[in-house]
């Protein structure tokens, strides 16, 4: 017996949503992997922990900000 075919909720949205918001959506993704990636680095070298969820905090706002 077969199971039913599940779809990817993400990937049904997607579908939906019009190109100019999926580019919005893979440069604010793009942003804040690049912001984390740095800060991570900053952090690291440091030889710091970040405190828990300032790198998202952070992150986040960058985004808002451009």
């Amino acid at each position: 017996m077969n199971a039913p075919h599940s779809f990817d909720a993400a990937a049904l949205n997607a579908l939906a949503v019009s190109p100019e918001v999926q580019a919005q959506s893979m440069f604010d993704q793009m942003v804040t992997e690049k912001c984390a990636a740095a800060m991570q680095a900053d952090f690291a070298s440091a030889g710091k922990v970040p405190p828990a969820s300032l790198i998202d905090t952070t992150c986040n706002c960058v985004v808002q900000k451009l």
